[in-house]
């Protein structure tokens, strides 16, 4: 399968609150490492195995009332593929000094390595613009 496929139908689940936590599962290779650099949501970064990614989507879909990726590019270099992304999600519930319907943006470069047809890694650089309150 393409690489840039796989990374494509990982954010469009990712996105979707409803979709079976066990189809963003089968992408990920059992080693995955999720490693997020300082941002709004993890000010000290992260590094997240798949136990803990998973434990994370359970969290974030409680935290958010919805979200959308918009891919904006890729490049592919061998099992890497680098992908550019514009992020907006709405706060389902208040978060630290942020209230429930805040809408949030970030511009994103995430670096995926793919194996397997599978997401070995990811590698998140999140710019976050100035939350919109509700």
């Amino acid at each position: 399968m393409d690489p840039t496929a796989i990374v494509e139908r990982y954010l469009a689940l990712l996105a979707d609150h409803d979709s079976d936590p066990a189809a963003i599962r089968d992408l990920l290779d059992d080693g995955m490492r999720f490693v997020e650099h300082p941002n709004l949501f993890s000010p000290g970064g992260s590094d997240r195995d798949v136990a803990r990614i998973m434990e994370s989507l359970a969290q974030g879909r409680r935290l958010l009332s919805g979200q959308r990726y918009e891919v904006l590019g890729h490049a592919v270099d061998g099992e890497t593929v680098v992908t550019r992304v514009r992020w907006t999600g709405t706060l389902a519930t208040e978060a630290g000094p942020l209230p429930a319907g805040t809408g949030l943006e970030a511009h994103s470069s995430i670096w995926f390595t793919i194996r397997g047809g599978r997401i070995a890694r990811q590698e998140n650089y999140d710019c976050f613009t100035a939350p919109s309150p509700p």
